[in-house]
């Protein structure tokens, strides 16, 4: 498709895909599917990104048990 893009003489009509006659709307459709590279890409960045927040979810409670136990470490040494 791209190849059609820059050479205004050549035209697809069509094509076959295993059993399967394709048209020419088909063929775009699959020619403007991300390449291998991107889907990797895209799942790695999901898959880095639930690993981040459960990270941090694991990490916000002991952070706040630490915060009111040092609260209320400094209001004894106040006392």
């Amino acid at each position: 498709v791209g190849f059609a893009n820059d050479n205004s003489q050549f035209e697809i009509l069509g094509g076959i895909l295993e059993k399967d006659m394709l048209t020419q709307d088909s063929i775009k459709k699959i020619a403007s599917l991300p390449n291998i590279e991107e889907i990797r890409s895209g799942i790695l960045s999901a898959i880095q990104s639930s690993a981040t927040r459960l990270v941090m979810l694991l990490e916000t409670p002991q952070n706040q048990i630490v915060r009111v136990l040092s609260a209320f470490e400094e209001k004894n040494r106040q006392d």
